[in-house]
């Protein structure tokens, strides 16, 4: 594989997750600048993700049947489009319908690139390892990246975006020669979907991401509210997670390429389960910082054994079975950040003890998926 395929690649992984986080710092000045409420502020994130998870549903099998290079090459252009008009509007109302366009476009985007990429590597466990780190580590960073922009003018944080996204649209010969599914219908594509493994899979992804990635921003208002950390320093702890996990790529490697999938993904929902649902338990910023850091390896492992299981579980509609399973990761990331918040403004031990029981429900699914399920062949080296 051309070294320049793989960056394109992990270029373009990087966009789904650093366009959703990437506001969450920007909300005080989107505030500003539009005269708005915190409220309709907010929504910059939900604009984004709602899309995002829901098309993804379909945006698999759509590539699949009408040719990934053409689908992909459509979604780099209407992401660019959906910044544009996020970085120009003259109203929050323009503001958000270009976020929903951004988050669409993300869906038709992000697993195709997993898809196109175990195609290409024939299931790498490096290159699998390291999407599912770059992904990690895009949405860590994407608040303080929001931040960095909002120091000069905060709609850099949706005209750079654009530019990249214009640039991956490029027509290359390092593309995949994925060609239209011609020979098989559209019906085939989705029967192939529905398979009871695919079914467990996508809950594990639920309530596995949920509990994993989905914790972010009630770690952030603990932190706030316990040791009255400042926005910079709030940042850098969150950032910690994604920089651990992206720092692991060549273990989380070696340990896709020996062990069974499904134990991997187990022992890191066990273990990163017990690391943030005891964050209320552990003393000082420094210890919370490390504990965070740890979570963020377990979910880095966990992300790249997802990504490796969703590949294989359907071989004859592989971008649909990605997309399936993505919907359903963001549908869990984004349920359980909303439940934890809300749960926190009663008892904050609920919120972190919620993480515990997503965790637990994600173990049994995962387990369900296929006890004995281990990488292919292809992927040891």
């Amino acid at each position: 594989m051309k070294r320049s395929a793989l960056v394109r690649i992990l270029a373009g992984a990087a966009l789904g997750p650093l366009g959703g986080s990437i506001v969450v710092s920007l909300v005080p000045e989107i505030e500003h600048t539009y005269r708005t409420s915190t409220t309709l502020a907010g929504l910059a994130l939900a604009a984004y993700l709602v899309p995002f998870a829901a098309v993804q549903l379909v945006s698999g099998t759509v590539a699949e049947r009408f040719g990934r290079n053409t689908v992909g090459r459509i979604g780099f252009l209407a992401y660019a489009a959906g910044c544009a008009c996020s970085a120009v509007a003259p109203s929050i109302a323009t503001f958000l319908v270009g976020r929903a366009a951004q988050g669409t476009a993300a869906a038709f985007v992000t697993p195709l690139l997993l898809a196109s990429l175990v195609d290409i590597t024939q299931g790498s466990a490096r290159a699998v390892a390291l999407f599912g780190a770059v992904q990690n580590a895009a949405a860590a960073l994407g608040p303080l990246a929001g931040a960095l922009f909002a120091t000069i003018n905060w709609h850099l944080a949706f005209a750079i975006p654009a530019v990249l996204a214009l640039v991956l649209a490029l027509p290359t010969t390092t593309s995949p020669a994925r060609r239209p599914s011609d020979h098989r219908s559209a019906q085939s594509l989705v029967r192939a979907l529905l398979t009871p493994r695919l079914v467990r899979l996508s809950v594990a992804a639920l309530f596995g991401y949920g509990a994993l990635m989905g914790s972010s921003v009630v770690v952030a208002i603990h932190v706030a509210d316990r040791f009255d950390l400042p926005v910079v320093a709030r940042g850098m702890l969150l950032a910690s997670y994604g920089i651990a996990g992206f720092s692991v790529v060549a273990i989380i490697r070696q340990l896709v390429r020996r062990y069974a999938l499904t134990r991997i993904a187990v022992a890191s929902l066990i273990v990163g389960g017990v690391l943030i649902a005891t964050i209320p338990l552990v003393p000082g910023p420094i210890a919370v910082t490390l504990a965070w850091a740890a979570a963020g390896v377990m979910g880095a492992l966990f992300m790249a054994t997802f990504n490796a299981l969703s590949t294989q579980v359907v071989p004859e509609n592989r971008a649909g079975a990605v997309s399936v399973v993505g919907a359903f990761r963001f549908m869990g990331q984004a349920g359980a950040s909303a439940l934890t918040v809300m749960l926190y403004q009663y008892e904050p031990a609920w919120a972190f003890g919620v993480v515990g029981v997503f965790a637990a429900i994600a173990v049994a699914f995962s387990w369900r998926v296929a006890p004995a399920f281990t990488t292919p062949a292809s992927t040891a080296r």
